[in-house]
């Protein structure tokens, strides 16, 4: 019995044109926070708790935000191989 797998194939690349437009993004603001780090508009105290929220949170959280994008485009990889080897 052959089983198609075309559509799911079709679904795959979608989701991949759909993850590189979401890190195309976070990469965007990834470089925004970057930037409001290395600004001089702003000084003292205030300069100072914005760059450790943005430096200890926010660029994790997008960075992290990539991985799991990454881990999702994997994972669904993997399924596609089991699936195939099951079935094989």
């Amino acid at each position: 019995m052959k089983i198609d797998v075309s559509e799911v194939r079709v679904q795959k690349e979608l989701l991949v044109i759909s993850v590189n437009s979401i890190k195309e993004q976070l990469s965007v603001s990834r470089s925004r926070l970057s930037e409001v780090v290395s600004t001089d508009s702003l000084k003292g105290v205030v300069k100072d708790a914005i760059n450790q929220k943005v430096t200890n949170y926010q660029i994790p959280l997008v960075d992290n935000y990539v991985n799991a994008l990454d881990s999702i485009v994997d994972r669904y990889d993997g399924l596609m191989k089991l699936f195939q080897d099951t079935v094989s």
